[in-house]
């Protein structure tokens, strides 16, 4: 019966949207829900779902912490750790994400950089004046094979 009075108001309001009837289904029935759904936090869905999950084992729970303001009591504690522990694991990825992110900006940059330069001829680019010799600041080179 509840299913057939849903039915002829959600045709009221299809067929018939101009009517004051309809207004006054809609107004009730989809913008003051929406208006309160969207006033809920992250936390209060936590607790919906731990205090449904709850009242489906209502009577053992009950029978263990002893009474039902107990078991609410102990669904809020349940939903402030479930919402600590996500904030750790969103903060936990975010952390090992941001170097990964650095990266790729510092390399995606690097490429942009190096796509916008002119190109170079090889001969423009001057040649080091150092050798090779003056590179080697070892007294002796092959002093550690002689004391092998």
């Amino acid at each position: 019966m509840l299913t057939g009075i849903l039915g002829l108001c959600i045709m009221v309001m299809r067929f018939c949207p101009g009517t004051p009837t309809a207004r006054y289904l809609h107004h009730h029935c989809v913008a003051r829900p929406v208006a309160w759904l969207g006033r809920l936090e992250r936390r209060h869905l936590l607790f919906a779902m731990v205090t449904v999950g709850a009242l489906l084992l209502a009577g053992e729970m009950i029978g263990m912490l002893g009474s039902a303001d107990l078991m609410l009591a102990w669904t809020w504690d349940l939903t402030v750790y479930f919402d600590a522990a996500a904030v750790t694991v969103v903060l936990a990825r975010v952390a090992r994400v941001t170097p990964v992110v650095a990266i790729a900006r510092s390399r995606l940059m690097a490429w942009f950089a190096r796509s916008t330069r002119s190109p170079c001829n090889e001969s423009d680019t001057t040649k080091s004046l150092r050798t090779a010799s003056a590179d080697n600041d070892e007294d002796h080179p092959n002093l550690y094979v002689q004391a092998a």
